[in-house]
């Protein structure tokens, strides 16, 4: 691993097994689903809560 992520600019890593059978399948699984398949190494929570920007008011009303 390289020292530039071990110092925080990664902010996260998926680690898949490469012993799974259609591995573009489980790439896209990992990546689009909640649950995955894998592991993810993350920095910061996964549930990390954020400000609400005027981005977000149509889906508050």
């Amino acid at each position: 691993m390289r020292s530039s992520s071990l110092h925080g600019r990664v902010a996260r890593v998926h680690l898949i097994s490469r012993h799974v059978d259609c591995t573009v399948c489980t790439v896209l699984q990992e990546l689009f689903t909640h649950k995955g398949i894998g592991s993810m190494i993350l920095r910061r929570p996964l549930q990390a809560l954020r400000s609400a920007g005027i981005e977000d008011v149509s889906g508050i009303l």
